[in-house]
């Protein structure tokens, strides 16, 4: 039996920015004929922890005909998983009546794939219509003729639509305009593109101190006077250091013992997360935003160790920076140019991030495919650096797909 390449994921959000689910991908081989992917789809709940994945929410899951009929899928946990059915499925008599005996025994399902297929095949699939729970609809070069024939068709049933591939601010202006309580995508990470906003001075001040703390010029005695000149911040640095996650023995009391024990490069990824803190409001999507952060460092360092294996810790503190920074024009809502203009970088941090050129930039990229879910890419980068696929699949699946948030 074939082993599955890839598992991806992404947010079905309502529009209070609430995660309502989330939409699972994975990779089967071309080669593979339909009769491998009910154990591929089971190899995929047990490879992975499929609870890290989901987190609180449910997955929707795409079957096929073959699946559909398979003893298999009565081993899918129907508290964790929403079956989501093709417009192609083949509706007869066995097929339908497979659907209503899971149904009965407390299966949700789900139809995908609806984007301009003619009103008389969708007419085909109304038996489904009342045991549906949701529609999936890709609005992209959809007519309002279209979607108003298809609400019509809809309308006596309980279905819920969700808006699919929703990953710029634009598509989610339509999908909302159209009425769609639910969309899928990563719209909430769009880089904000308006240059003429100016940066806070609280902002400023951060990115001052982290300049600081990264040139080897700066003295000791200049970190100490510039953190106490600015108590806010000694506060939140002297509960950071004194925190559980320390574990000290004596409490500490000034900047000068934590520049001592924490260490230069640890204390400017604390100010880099600060950064972010200042601007989060934990809402629904800045804590989904805050998890796509942790997501992106982990796998930017991971990835860069698969290459260099010796990596230094500059060039480690290097790829988290490019992680932790690369969403921060929409945590921040304002231009990355614009953030990143007045921090010291180097000129390989700086193309990576704006240019997504480099090794930097390179990694980055392929962060952001396994988030899209672009297996072309992947595989290229692997087939480039000639990298271990069982290792980047460990990596993703370890890192990717974790819930957890920064610490």
């Amino acid at each position: 039996m074939a082993s599955l390449q890839f598992i991806g994921r992404q947010p079905i959000i309502d529009h209070t920015g609430e995660l309502i689910a989330y939409d699972l991908f994975y990779d089967i081989p071309s080669h593979e004929d339909s009769s491998h992917i009910a154990p591929l789809i089971a190899s995929v709940i047990n490879t992975f922890c499929i609870h890290n994945v989901l987190g609180d929410v449910q997955g929707f899951i795409k079957i096929d005909d073959t699946f559909l009929m398979s003893g298999i899928i009565y081993s899918v946990p129907k508290q964790l998983f929403i079956l989501s059915l093709p417009d192609s499925i083949t509706l007869n008599h066995e097929s339908y009546e497979r659907i209503i005996e899971l149904h009965g025994l407390g299966y949700c399902f789900a139809l995908h794939d609806i984007s301009y297929i003619q009103t008389k095949t969708l007419k085909k699939l109304t038996p489904l219509f009342p045991i549906l729970s949701y529609l999936k609809v890709d609005i992209k070069n959809l007519s309002q003729e279209y979607m108003a024939k298809l609400s019509k068709l809809i309308n006596p049933y309980s279905l819920k639509m969700i808006a699919t591939d929703v990953n710029t601010q634009e598509e989610y202006a339509i999908a909302k305009s159209i009425g769609f309580p639910y969309v899928e995508g990563y719209y909430f990470s769009e880089p904000i593109s308006v240059e003429h906003q100016s940066v806070d001075s609280k902002l400023l001040t951060v990115i001052r101190l982290y300049n600081m703390l990264t040139s080897s010029a700066t003295t000791t005695e200049e970190l100490t006077m510039t953190f106490e000149s600015n108590p806010e911040l000694t506060i939140q640095l002297l509960q950071y250091i004194n925190s559980s996650a320390f574990s000290l023995r004596i409490k500490i009391s000034s900047i000068a013992q934590v520049l001592t024990l924490l260490g230069r490069k640890p204390l400017s990824q604390w100010l880099l997360l600060l950064m972010y803190g200042k601007h989060i409001n934990h809402s629904p999507t800045q804590s989904l935003l805050m998890q796509m952060v942790s997501r992106r460092t982990a796998l930017m360092k991971g990835f860069y160790k698969l290459l260099n294996p010796r990596a230094t810790s500059d060039a480690m503190g290097e790829a988290f920076f490019v992680g932790v920074m690369s969403l921060s024009s929409a945590v921040m809502s304002m231009p990355l140019r614009l953030i990143l203009k007045d921090m010291h970088l180097s000129e390989e941090v700086m193309i990576a991030l704006l240019e997504h050129k480099g090794v930097l930039g390179e990694l980055l990229e392929t962060v952001e495919a396994i988030e899209r879910f672009n297996i072309e890419k992947i595989q290229a980068f692997i087939h480039t650096h000639n990298l271990s696929s069982a290792a980047v699949l460990q990596l993703i699946s370890t890192t990717a797909l974790s819930s957890q948030e920064l610490d």
